[in-house]
């Protein structure tokens, strides 16, 4: 009697787990969380040399990852996607939106508004992120590569003489 009440117990735990792993799989799941920013990855190679980065809801196909270029109908319909009449506050993105650098001794935000931000490099050499996050609290990141000039032995991969 015992067993049998623990098989009970246990394929029941087993089906709960299953119909929750379920309903949050969906096409969207990893990223109602997340913004995007673009581009994700920048290269500056100057003191005073700028970026301008836009943020987006991934989920709503705005950039198209293989041509790495927004379109105006694209922008357009980002727009439009997050004004829409949907109740769910993860398929919109509250603005304002807080732009921050991770070393704002390598960098600053010199200019924001509504979905986009300028960064400004500082000149030193290495690596910079700036960190957008909207009013529900998700977040996004996009990484500024700074170098002195093109062809830096870090980016060619050889060594300096």
């Amino acid at each position: 009697m015992k067993t049998k009440w623990m098989k009970m117990i246990g394929a029941g735990l087993v089906l709960a787990a299953l119909a929750g792993f379920a309903s949050g799989c969906g096409d969207d799941a990893e990223t109602d969380t997340a913004l995007a920013v673009y581009p994700a990855t920048s290269t500056v190679y100057a003191d005073g040399a700028t970026v301008f980065l836009t943020a987006y809801d991934p989920d709503a196909g705005i950039y198209n990852v293989e041509e790495r270029e927004p379109t105006p109908q694209r922008a357009k319909d980002a727009m439009d996607y997050d004004v829409s009449g949907t109740n769910s506050l993860s398929a919109q993105i509250l603005l304002p939106l807080e732009w921050s650098v991770l070393d704002p001794a390598m960098g600053r935000i010199m200019a924001s508004g509504g979905y986009s931000a300028v960064y400004e490099s500082y000149g030193p050499r290495g690596q910079n992120y700036v960190v957008v996050r909207d009013q529900a609290g998700r977040e996004g990141i996009a990484a500024i590569e700074q170098r002195w000039q093109e062809g830096d032995p870090e980016e060619t991969g050889t060594s300096a003489p």
